[in-house]
């Protein structure tokens, strides 16, 4: 079993991820989590790997981690395009 701890001050305990919901990630990688289970009592929070992201090393590394944190869309509606 493997822990994810959240990047948000808000979740203030692990997210147990079994081998099975890894999808690839390592240790040390930056991942997206979605909730598989929520915590009670007696066990903590499990859930599955989404998405691995990637080191940042370029600012649009960055951008990626930025735009998964806070859920932001990648497109935005024609209306709001710069002409």
């Amino acid at each position: 079993m493997f822990y994810v701890k959240p990047k948000s001050r808000k979740i203030t305990v692990g997210i147990l991820v079994s081998p099975a919901n890894r999808s690839g990630a390592k240790d040390g990688d930056s991942v997206v989590v979605e909730l598989t289970s929520y915590p009670s009592a007696i066990k903590p929070p499990e859930g599955k790997v989404l998405k691995i992201l990637p080191d940042i090393i370029e600012p649009v590394h960055e951008i990626d981690t930025i735009i998964e944190e806070y859920s932001l869309p990648l497109k935005f509606p024609r209306q709001y395009s710069l002409k």
